[in-house]
């Protein structure tokens, strides 16, 4: 079958013999520049270590450690804390060890978390494990309602 639509002068018949050219010149074709991931040097969101912060959490995290092993020498001061929370800001400060605020934010609130509620959460445990162990005083037996000697008199009524 032969079609005889033209365009330009060219039949389609034609068509597989036709070079299309490009409507405008060749580009000049550019490399591409090397896609540089993550923030520009000099913006990071990243912060110190505040050692008062660390050191608070050392000492709730220590006091909760002493409650959960029942071991009360665990338990360190708050200058103890502050001692060791000054060395561990220095090992982290002098090796670039750096954490997002969003990530020491989130990290204050789960520490905080845990130094308050988890002394109160073992107690309520200790205190509900030792309520399992106490035998049960039967009251029904010492009531004088249940005694077999009790009667109800309605001949007065």
């Amino acid at each position: 079958m032969v079609l005889t639509d033209t365009i330009d002068g060219v039949t389609s018949a034609d068509a597989p013999n036709v070079v299309l050219e490009p409507l405008q010149p060749e580009a000049e074709v550019r490399e591409p520049r090397p896609i540089k991931r993550g923030r520009p040097k000099g913006t990071s969101r990243r912060v110190k270590t505040d050692p008062k912060m660390l050191a608070v959490q050392l000492v709730g995290a220590h006091k909760l450690i002493a409650i959960v092993t029942q071991q009360p020498i665990i338990e360190i001061e708050t200058a103890e804390g502050e001692q060791l929370a000054k060395a561990i800001a220095d090992i982290v400060d002098e090796y670039g060890f750096a954490a997002s605020k969003r990530a020491i934010l989130w990290g204050n609130l789960v520490a905080t978390v845990g130094i308050i509620y988890g002394p109160k959460l073992f107690m309520l445990r200790a205190a509900m494990a030792q309520r399992k162990q106490r035998p049960t005083v039967n009251t029904a037996k010492e009531s004088p309602l249940n005694s077999s000697n009790f009667k109800m008199d309605f001949s007065g009524v």
